[in-house]
């Protein structure tokens, strides 16, 4: 039995089947022309996907480029009683006199104590917890109660 004579034939009255001997016909009837038309179809689609993943990668690149870095936590803890102890002439050594951050570092200091302490130019009110994030690099020096040295530096690089 033969195959079905490809539409654009059947559908002419004086058209002739094609011959099996023409290389110009492919095994399904179709022109040989068909297979460069499919391979610029796949081409357009393939280019259209390619557009279509570049457009979704896009904003994640940009994103992973330009994150921001969350920076780290930086926790000291004022103990109750700390200024009790000063008063009495006692050597508290809470904070370090120096302190290296990073930007975007946070700086968080929780006071348990009743008394107000000042830190590097900060202050810290009793029973409260100070945070203080640091976006520009610098140094931040001023005095501090909380070590024996009575200043601190705040280092942000």
């Amino acid at each position: 039995m033969r195959d079905a004579l490809p539409a654009e034939i059947a559908n002419e009255p004086n058209a002739e089947p094609p011959d099996p001997d023409d290389t110009a016909w492919d095994e399904d009837g179709s022109t040989a022309g068909g297979d460069a038309q499919r391979r610029t179809i796949r081409r357009v689609l393939a280019g259209m996907g390619a557009l279509i993943l570049a457009a979704l990668a896009v904003p994640i690149v940009v994103a992973v480029l330009h994150r921001q870095d969350p920076g780290v936590e930086v926790r000291y803890v004022i103990p109750a009683g700390t200024a009790e102890r000063l008063e009495a002439g006692e050597t508290v050594d809470v904070l370090p006199q120096r302190i290296d951050l990073r930007t975007q570092d946070t700086l968080i200091i929780v006071n348990e104590d009743d008394d107000t302490f000042a830190v590097g130019g900060l202050s810290v009110a009793g029973e409260q917890t100070m945070t203080y994030r640091f976006s520009k690099p610098g140094t931040y020096s001023g005095a501090c109660q909380l070590h024996p040295g009575g200043n601190v530096d705040i280092v942000v690089q």
